[in-house]
């Protein structure tokens, strides 16, 4: 009988024990986590946001000779996050590829507080650049690397910094 109690305890003890490291030792996607928690957050005029909750499809459009994209952040004010929307246009006889300079392209932007009512003047490149450094046409998405990108008009004037994965369409 003490033979059996053992062995039943001894079981439980290795059958824990085995659950315990196979749940510490499953943990081997944390690089890719890492890296995409980083592609969730933009730096605009020094200040760290979380890319938004929800965004505006941008896209390529043929007989525009162009398009845009929408970088849209959270911002909290009084415990209340709004969404805050930057919307890119650009020139391009063709539809963005990797390694492709948005700054090259008469690139300007309107800053808007919510999805349908942009404000104030366009504002224009002034320096830095922003490049495509990802494509994924199956999931709609285009990945940009912003390095102190400043757009500025007479009265205002935004720096964009970090890499945003946002939704874009490649069809017509």
């Amino acid at each position: 009988l003490k033979s059996s109690s053992m062995k039943q305890k001894m079981f439980y003890l290795i059958s824990i024990l085995l659950l315990g490291m196979s749940c510490i030792t499953s943990c081997s996607g944390d690089d890719d986590e890492k890296e995409n928690l980083e592609n969730n957050f933009i730096e605009i005029n020094n200040v760290k946001y979380s890319l938004g909750y929800t965004t505006l499809m941008g896209g390529w459009y043929e007989d525009w000779q162009g398009g845009d994209f929408t970088v849209s952040v959270n911002v909290e004010e009084a415990g209340v996050t709004f969404v805050y929307y930057y919307k890119f246009d650009f020139d391009s006889s063709t539809y963005p590829q990797k390694g492709d300079e948005f700054s090259t392209m008469n690139l300007t932007l309107k800053a808007g507080d919510n999805a349908s009512s942009f404000y104030g003047k366009e504002l224009t490149y002034e320096s830095g650049s922003a490049t495509v450094i990802n494509t994924n046409k199956s999931e709609s998405e285009i990945t940009i690397q912003f390095k102190q990108l400043k757009m500025a008009n007479e009265s205002k004037s935004y720096t964009f910094n970090g890499i945003a994965t946002l939704m874009f369409s490649y069809e017509n």
